[in-house]
């Protein structure tokens, strides 16, 4: 579409770099699961990990302790009689996830290797994007107009809507026609018939 086509060239050059790589935390070699986090990130997020698990080695332990000097514990304020055995038994089981040895690291990967995004995917922790790809939804698509109709967008916006205009094609119509109004908003604002859009660097 020649509206879409036009914002693209009036928003370029973009001098915005997104992160390229996520990492995540690995102990004993075992990805922890689910969050990506950028490279300034990742080393607090190692070392916030490595003090959980000390943390909840050392309470699981204290309360086992508690329960075998006491010989029961309470349940729902009653006193339960428990075997030391069983107290070892459930004591050994809770400490599974929480060794005595492990080491904390972390990996890196494509943060966009599944595909499907319908949003720019970023650090877990400060927020800042990776390099993706996404077919945004309505939801996204109102947040990128919103930021045009304010008429200072950053180069990190103008970065997420370069991606949203290029795949436009793809989008559900209810998004195309927001689109179609940010890049309409776009192109009054270069050729002074609306608010000015200017270069905010992130």
């Amino acid at each position: 579409m020649e509206e879409i086509e036009k914002a693209i060239e009036l928003i370029n050059p973009i001098n915005y770099k997104p992160h390229e790589i996520g990492y995540y935390v690995v102990k004993n070699g075992n990805d922890e699961g689910g969050s990506d986090y950028c490279e300034n990130c990742i080393p607090k997020v190692v070392k916030e990990s490595r003090e959980y698990h000390k943390t909840e080695r050392k309470r699981i332990i204290e309360k086992f302790a508690t329960i075998s000097a006491n010989g029961f514990y309470y349940n729902k304020k009653k006193k339960v009689k428990v075997a030391e055995s069983e107290i070892a038994k459930a004591k050994r089981y809770q400490l599974k996830e929480y060794p005595a040895k492990a080491t904390f690291t972390y990996e890196g990967h494509d943060p966009d290797f599944g595909g499907g995004l319908r949003e720019p995917c970023s650090c877990a922790e400060c927020g800042e994007p990776f390099s993706c790809s996404f077919t945004p939804d309505l939801e996204e698509a109102e947040r990128l107009l919103e930021g045009v109709n304010v008429g200072d967008i950053s180069d990190r916006e103008k970065w997420e809507l370069d991606i949203a205009f290029y795949n436009f094609q793809y989008c559900k119509d209810d998004v195309q026609k927001i689109l179609y109004e940010a890049a309409l908003k776009i192109i009054q604002s270069f050729e002074g018939g609306g608010k000015k859009i200017k270069t905010n660097c992130v």
